[in-house]
């Protein structure tokens, strides 16, 4: 049984074995991990993605953060909650829009509202 459903923004090193280094952290946090999209492969070889995750009862999203951060190269950018039977992958669409062109972002964002 799921607690709560969430969606974390991260960025940690574009080199192989961080993507499972990441997800034995999420689930030593008490997080179980439902999806998973790259946002951005940046230059300075970091990549930015998204993970669409559960909590196991009693984990809270500070843990995850925790465990997550004390990685070497990983940052927790952000965290929130996500509505459950939500569409993630029209969301995940929207953000990867807006952030391709950062600097019309805001104008498209209240556009959109």
């Amino acid at each position: 049984m799921v607690e709560t459903m969430f969606l974390m923004r991260v960025q940690l090193p574009d080199v192989p074995g961080s993507l499972g280094r990441l997800a034995t952290a999420i689930g030593a946090g008490g997080g179980d991990i439902e999806a998973f999209e790259i946002v951005d492969k940046r230059v300075d070889g970091t990549a930015v993605d998204d993970v669409l995750l559960d909590t196991v009862p009693g984990a809270m999203p500070d843990s995850i953060v925790s465990a997550c951060n004390a990685l070497d190269g990983v940052e927790v950018l952000w965290i929130g909650r996500y509505l459950a039977g939500g569409n993630l992958f029209m969301d995940l669409e929207v953000v990867e829009a807006l952030t391709a062109d950062p600097e019309t972002a805001l104008d498209r964002l209240v556009d959109l509202l």
